[in-house]
């Protein structure tokens, strides 16, 4: 009996899912390192990236973060990881996921085989992980087997804090029961909704009590009641509030007796009030509330775990329907929202609630992005990880992985990713993880890694030594000198080496060029890691690399010397100068000769400049010029053949146009001063030069814009604009294009424009058909216009 006993007991403790997550973290702890080298560090709080550094990960936490190089004995066996001067971030966390409801419709929730129901949760789960989501807060449905399934690494998927059941009453939100089954007897039973665990209904304070004890036996973090009205559910409207306060407390009561909290689903004021007076930790939700509410909310401290819910949802519903009605009724409510959030500093959490939507979910990071119509992206970012992170710890000790996440730091777990890019200065790097995330980390393990990487075991004799040129962080810089030439006096020879492993190479032959030639290209390191290679582009010429110099080094493979560049302190790198260009519209001021002459171009239309994804476009005085350009990270800038929207426009405005072509036609010096205001000079090699001031861009202010196309009449019309107080207005109507860019449909009304157009200068008597972005701009009634093509200008007499 004896022995009975103790076998009982050690099959119980098999079974918990307490000894499963320790085991898998145990196991975890038997890994090698691996080591990121040369990357910069958005730490999950900060508003900037940190200098390159390097990023030690032992088991499943991060053990050092250091600028310098790590020493070998302090790592022992690892893998190393080259970043390139990428940003390394911690993984994304979604706090309010429902792991089981992504792909089925309702109906296939309701009716389909349990096996299929998970093993369709699985998949989903292994694409959240890849989609950069290394954690989520699972609101409502039986995930505990899916959890206990990724502890244990059968698949691959997120932390899941798990709630269970939600936990709704008769006719509320999760009721999804048909009228036939009405009345509820107790004891009688369960709905098939219940059956699988994805609600409970609970009618009185006594049944809310074991319903959320059952959840917590289940091994939930924290409880998911339904407070009010809701979208998916059938018989639910949306100003109804269910439970009462006396059964909302007997919920709270029962989670602060295990040390957790409730969350409740709530949308209208009267649901959040209840609830936060019956002790609720979290509303999730609350797109339908008021400023009082808001103003509660943020005095008791209340956590709001908010949604910006693309309209796409609503597709999950028949047209027509109750649920979407009600659907489209929330959506309206999520500007208000988000600003009440920012005027009272309310805890904002972000989650996005993806129901029954295989095709929205893969457009997982693209919510997150929408955010920045309210928040910069550096508040996106911390608030989908570091924030985030600090709402889960209010499950205490039901917290299935005690220790920090959403942080990059020394012994916080090791759930991260490296960005191809930077976030902060172009978050919609988050919405294409397949090919921005190169490496996707969850609890120390790699599920996926695009880059080439180098097992070593640094220390032993075969492996670089750690303070070689490459593992070093001071060569990444401009070297110049001149290399010998079999006929001629040598060449003028610049040549700059960026952490990303790409060069910008100049080479001038001194007695026969008049300037220089640039070429682009990518570099690699020889397994010494002293000598770099450069692609076919650049020769592939050889460098020795160390002590603030270049060697060139012969091509016959003896490695002798050939010409020695040494560092240039005369020209420097303008730090983060790509990004400054990209995130700015640069309006031309004035245009000087090679004799500081000014060069006239004409004052009718102002010359716009802006640099996007590798492309650069130019709102010239008459047509739209755009071409590829490379560069603008370092001093030089090379544009590719310029396209013409080819409009004829009066005689001295193509001349203008014409001389600003053939400027942008060769290389191009760039000095940039970013500090005070912005200004910009391109300078040609025949020495003439263009001035600029730069405005940030409406994009990184204020996220995507919408494009739009108006019709501008040539006459302004009286009008009481209510923005400037004007008399007179432009007057305007809608236009469209179709596929082919041909003018189609019928035009809207004329009406009067109280809008200005950025960039764009009304002509008395010339009707223009333009392309805008517009933007909406938060607290504002009136949205703004910037200019993105003159498509057809007209003389009217």
């Amino acid at each position: 009996m004896k022995y009975l006993s103790i076998l009982c007991a050690s099959l119980l403790v098999l079974a918990s899912p307490i000894f499963s997550s320790s085991f898998a973290q145990v196991a975890q702890q038997a890994q090698p390192g691996i080591l990121f080298q040369n990357v910069r560090i958005f730490d999950g709080k900060s508003s900037t990236l940190s200098a390159v550094s390097n990023v030690l990960i032992k088991g499943n936490r991060i053990e050092k973060i250091s600028t310098s190089q790590i020493p070998s004995a302090a790592t022992g066996t690892v893998t190393v990881i080259d970043g390139r001067g990428m940003t390394l971030m911690p993984g994304l966390i979604d706090n309010h996921w429902h792991s089981m409801m992504v792909r089925p419709t309702p109906p296939v929730l309701l009716t389909a085989d349990v096996g299929y129901l998970n093993l369709l949760a699985g998949a989903d789960a292994t694409a959240t992980l890849m989609r950069g989501f290394t954690t989520v807060r699972d609101l409502g449905g039986p995930s505990f087997g899916l959890k206990r399934a990724i502890d244990e690494g059968v698949i691959s998927g997120p932390r899941i804090f798990p709630s269970g059941a939600i936990i709704t009453v008769t006719s509320g939100h999760g009721d999804f029961r048909m009228p036939f089954e009405v009345p509820r007897s107790l004891g009688a039973t369960q709905s098939r909704g219940e059956q699988l665990g994805a609600a409970m209904i609970a009618d009185s304070p006594d049944e809310v009590r074991v319903r959320v004890r059952e959840q917590l036996m289940l091994g939930a973090s924290q409880i998911k009641l339904t407070a009010g009205g809701g979208v998916a559910s059938p018989h639910s409207p949306l100003d109804a509030t269910t439970f009462t306060e006396a059964e909302l407390r007997a919920a709270v009561e029962a989670a602060e007796n295990w040390g957790t909290y409730v969350a409740v689903h709530a949308y209208t004021p009267a649901s959040i009030q209840r609830a936060i007076a019956a002790g609720v930790k979290c509303i999730d939700h609350g797109h339908l509330m008021d400023e009082p509410t808001a103003k509660l909310i943020a005095d008791k401290g209340i956590w709001l775990s908010m949604q910006a819910l693309p309209d796409e949802l609503a597709e999950a519903f028949p047209p027509g329907s109750f649920e979407r009605a009600k659907a489209m009724e929330v959506f309206a409510g999520t500007d208000r929202t988000y600003l009440l959030a920012k005027k009272y500093k309310i805890k904002t959490a972000f989650g996005t609630d993806i129901l029954f939507s295989p095709r929205l979910a893969p457009r997982h990071g693209e919510l997150l992005t929408k955010l920045v119509r309210w928040y910069t992206p550096a508040e996106v970012l911390s608030m989908a990880t570091g924030t985030n992170a600090q709402l889960l710890l209010m499950s205490g000790k039901r917290n299935p992985y005690p220790g920090k996440l959403g942080v990059v730091e020394e012994d916080a777990f090791a759930d991260l990713l490296l960005v191809k890019g930077d976030p902060l200065a172009n978050i919609k790097l988050i919405e294409d993880p397949t090919n921005n995330f190169v490496v996707i980390m969850k609890d120390g393990k790699v599920y996926k890694n695009t880059l080439a990487v180098a097992q070593t075991a640094l220390g032993q004799s075969a492996n670089p030594d750690m303070h070689n040129s490459r593992n070093s962080l001071d060569w990444a810089t401009t070297y110049q000198g001149t290399t010998p030439c079999a006929d001629c006096p040598g060449i003028k020879t610049i040549l700059t080496l960026s952490q990303n492993g790409t060069y910008l190479l100049s080479t001038q032959y001194i007695d026969r060029d008049k300037t220089p030639s640039l070429f682009r290209g990518k570099f690699t390191w020889d397994k010494n890691g002293s000598v770099i290679t450069l692609d076919n582009k650049g020769g592939s010429r050889r460098f020795r690399v160390g002590e603030g110099q270049l060697t060139q080094l012969s091509a016959d493979g003896t490695g002798s010397s050939v010409a020695v560049l040494t560092e240039s302190t005369a020209v420097p790198t303008p730090a983060g100068s790509a990004q400054t260009l990209e995130g700015n519209r640069w309006t031309l001021t004035s245009a000087t000769t090679s004799q500081n002459n000014t060069i006239e171009m004409t004052k009718e239309r102002p010359v716009v400049f802006t640099f996007e994804e590798g492309m650069l476009n130019v709102q010239g005085p008459c047509n739209l010029l755009s071409g590829s350009f490379s560069g603008g990270g370092s001093t030089s800038l090379v544009v590719g053949p310029m396209r013409s929207t080819r409009r004829a426009c009066e005689p001295a405005v193509m001349s203008a146009e014409s001389k600003l072509a053939a400027m942008l036609a060769g290389p191009l010096q760039v000095v940039l001063n970013s500090k005070g205001s912005r200004q910009l000079r391109l300078v040609s090699a025949a020495k003439e030069t263009l001035f600029f001031d730069g405005e940030a861009t409406p994009e990184s202010v204020y996220g995507p814009g919408k494009i739009i196309f108006l019709e501008i009449a040539a006459r302004r019309v009286s009008c009481n604009n209510p923005t400037s107080g004007e008399t007179t207005c432009l007057q305007m109507r809608e236009r469209q294009f179709d596929e082919k860019g041909l003018l189609s449909g019928t035009p809207g009304a004329w009406r009067p424009l109280y809008e200005k157009i950025e960039g764009f200068t009304h002509i008395e008597g010339h009707r223009n058909v333009v392309r805008l972005k517009s933007f909406t701009r938060p607290g504002s009634e009136s949205n703004l216009y910037v200019l993105d093509l003159i498509v057809e200008t007209e003389t009217v007499n």
